[in-house]
């Protein structure tokens, strides 16, 4: 039964041969709508690793394999593209509730509900010219979170007047200059 052990040896000491559970198995493939339901109905026991076959009954698995196949699905009957932070209509945005950076909610009393050491400092926008600092940077940048940011503040005219906010962990890896290449070793 490699078919559910991937890419995996099947040796004798971590495998089990499985003829009492195969109805457990036959379920879990009906539950996930996949190929291997046929294959289990044919066979009378089948011998696969001890992990793998947990792993494949789960009912959290399953439901995580349904919920993939379900947006693998939707994805490919839509003709536009996937729903992500940089393709939110950059129009709707609201300054005051989101940080003008990563888009996440920049919300004060929030964090101040949590732990000190995990608090993100959040500052708001003070100045005019921070507005054409960081569309100056974005440009030359040019990698998706700069477009991103980009299009959320091209249009919006005062910043300090639509109370924008940020954080100031954001602010800072965004004036890191983007090396586009990986860091470390290779």
């Amino acid at each position: 039964m490699s078919q559910f052990c991937f890419n995996k040896l099947l040796t004798e000491d971590e495998t089990v041969v499985v003829s009492r559970g195969m109805p457990t198995l036959i379920d879990a493939s009906v539950a996930r709508s996949d190929e291997f339901a046929d294959y289990l109905r044919s066979q009378k026991s089948v011998t696969i690793h001890v992990d793998c076959r947990k792993s494949y009954t789960r009912k959290t698995s399953i439901s995580a394999s349904k919920r993939q196949r379900e947006e693998e699905q939707a994805s490919t009957s839509k003709v536009s593209p996937p729903h992500t932070r940089a393709r939110i209509s950059e129009s709707s945005f609201c300054f005051k509730n989101h940080c003008l950076f990563c888009g996440d909610e920049a919300d004060e009393e929030a964090e101040k509900k949590k732990v000190k050491i995990y608090r993100r400092k959040i500052h708001k926008v003070s100045t005019l010219t921070f507005k054409d600092s960081i569309l100056k940077l974005a440009k030359d940048r040019s990698d998706d979170v700069s477009k991103a940011v980009f299009a959320r503040i091209n249009f919006q005219y005062d910043l300090v007047a639509a109370d924008a906010k940020y954080h100031d962990s954001c602010y800072k890896s965004f004036l890191r200059p983007n090396t586009g290449g990986k860091i470390g070793r290779q």
